[in-house]
């Protein structure tokens, strides 16, 4: 099956890169903003009730994560240096509720690298991002880093205006003198988007 969907993905990328004529040029302009949901994928806890943990998915069942799916919105805006890649930033804040009532919160703060293999009135950006995510839980707050990649698909129904949606998986960890407190975890975003560009 795995096969199968990365033959198709691979077939979808070559033939959007060999039958499309490039819509964008240097120097053309997206700017993007995104809202939606997230889903906890991963918890990984290094001392956590004195043991190292892995725990998947949303929910406090035995082995969950603890964390709800959230919320999730922010401001992308990106130039391109060829007709297929381009680059950016992104500034964004995402929520989850916790069992224990509290919530924690992210601002993700990232350089974006995106390449559009398919492109004009439907895009398929694929981006990769890297940068520093300011992290806060119960009154203390953190600066770690944050990695991205994702996937999105943008219909435009004018020649600038677009709407899509865009999925992937985000991965913060946590790193801190004291080992035993390290962590990291994992989510994949299900975002709306609402796309300009000139």
């Amino acid at each position: 099956m795995k096969k199968t969907i990365l033959f198709l993905l691979l077939a979808l990328l070559t033939a959007g890169y060999a039958f499309s004529a490039p819509y964008y040029d240097s120097g053309s302009q997206v700017f993007t903003i995104y809202a939606g949901t997230n889903v906890p994928l991963m918890l990984y806890a290094e001392n956590y009730n004195d043991e190292s943990v892995v725990n998947f998915g949303p929910g406090d069942k035995d082995k969950h994560t603890n964390f709800s799916m959230g919320g999730y919105g922010s401001l992308d805006y990106e130039v391109f240096l060829n007709p297929y890649i381009s680059i950016g930033g992104e500034l964004g804040y995402q929520f989850n509720f916790v069992t224990d009532g509290n919530v924690f919160s992210m601002v993700p703060i990232l350089f974006k690298a995106t390449y559009v293999p398919l492109q004009g009135t439907v895009d398929l950006p694929i981006s990769f991002g890297a940068g520093f995510n300011y992290m806060s839980y119960d009154g203390d707050s953190k600066m770690t880093f944050h990695l991205s990649a994702l996937i999105g698909l943008r219909y435009f129904f004018t020649e600038s205006w677009g709407l899509g949606f865009n999925t992937g998986v985000t991965y913060t960890p946590e790193f801190y003198s004291n080992k035993d407190k390290n962590g990291a975890l994992i989510y994949m975003p299900l975002d709306l988007s609402v796309t300009y560009r000139h």
